[in-house]
């Protein structure tokens, strides 16, 4: 994120993934996005997904949100 000025970000989707979902001692959306700190991003389109590369949880519609968020930005 430093490496952008708020200008570039200004309509530029942010997706965080928290992966292996699958395994005992998770965490949750809201742990993932409070260890970013991802509150201080208030103005910009922000979603947070756990997912699981091994079973697939959450991913499809992960991607789905940033394709969907990309188009309608540009």
């Amino acid at each position: 994120m430093n490496h952008f000025n708020a200008k570039q970000l200004e309509n530029f989707p942010i997706l965080v993934l928290g992966n292996k979902s699958d395994l005992a001692g998770r965490v949750t959306k809201k742990e993932v996005a409070n260890r970013l700190e991802l509150g201080n991003l208030k103005d910009r389109m922000l979603k947070v997904e756990i997912t699981s590369a091994k079973t697939g949880a959450g991913v499809e519609p992960a991607f789905k949100w940033l394709v969907t968020e990309l188009i309608k930005s540009y």
